[in-house]
């Protein structure tokens, strides 16, 4: 679709976890400023009784339909939904999936960034983040790890090793300049080992409930990342510092940190900024 011939942008149904398609909703919300045209807002539930989710191998396993509900709720309901687009105006929507008219992977970090430029508008205006983060004396820091199908496919699965030298690394430097800290480790029960990680407060999925976790990742002060979009996602809108393990295409953001890069001095310099 050439651009002059679209008005309005929208996010693409997709039949995946609620991490991917925050990514994907914030995607077409910031393709839509950058492009000066009106976006509308698919809800995740819309349509979740097609085919498709019933088919794929993670949505079919749980109760898609519920899940899609909870996720709806974080959504500010004063956003022009699709269904409210007139039937004769359809063929003047886009339904974005990737940031490009060709629905493309994403191209570079340029959209990415552009979501950390605008996450308080995007966050105040698009969605109801709560709770909101209160200042104390305590840094929060929340670690994401991601398991389950992650230990089947290898470029999602992350060892314990990293976590734990991502940990040392932050404890000794809050430590060392005496600032008060706590740390929460998030992951899904099925294939995780606390192997080197035994010390720390963990929570599980099936503890959780996936909204609650993603706020709490998004409202604290460091967040350790995993190959996972639900961990990255919640980074674009953190107001705090996010670690992401790898560094590369579409997550070069210019305001994160790396894991594969990441020393003491950088960690501390960005620490002592925000927080001393």
């Amino acid at each position: 679709m050439n651009q002059n011939n679209y008005k309005y942008i929208t996010n693409q149904i997709f039949p995946h976890g609620g991490g991917t398609r925050v990514g994907l909703l914030v995607n077409a919300i910031i393709f839509s400023k950058l492009e000066k045209k009106e976006f509308v807002l698919t809800p995740f539930s819309y349509e979740t009784e097609k085919k498709e989710f019933d088919s794929n191998p993670i949505t079919k396993t749980f109760d898609y339909i519920s899940y899609c509900k909870q996720w709806d709720k974080i959504l500010n309901l004063n956003v022009k939904k699709i269904y409210e687009i007139l039937k004769e105006e359809n063929s003047l929507v886009l339904h974005l999936c990737h940031p490009s008219l060709t629905n493309e992977p994403a191209v570079g970090f340029y959209v990415n960034d552009k979501i950390r430029e605008f996450r308080n508008e995007i966050k105040n205006k698009y969605f109801i983040l709560s709770p909101k983060k209160e200042k104390n004396d305590t840094l929060s820091v929340c670690v994401h790890i991601r398991r389950d199908d992650a230990i089947y496919f290898s470029h999602r699965f992350i060892p314990n090793e990293y976590y734990v030298k991502m940990i040392e690394l932050i404890t000794n430097i809050l430590e060392t300049n005496k600032i008060n800290f706590n740390i929460k480790i998030y992951t899904q029960r099925l294939g995780y080992s606390n192997i080197g990680l035994e010390k720390y407060d963990t929570y599980f999925d099936d503890q959780t409930i996936d909204t609650d976790v993603w706020n709490e990742i998004i409202n604290s002060d460091i967040i350790v990342g995993s190959n996972s979009a639900f961990s990255t996602s919640a980074g674009m809108f953190t107001d705090g510092i996010y670690i992401h393990p790898q560094q590369y295409g579409q997550l070069l953001v210019s305001d994160w940190l790396y894991g594969c890069s990441i020393n003491s001095d950088i960690l501390q310099k960005k620490v002592l900024q925000k927080y001393d």
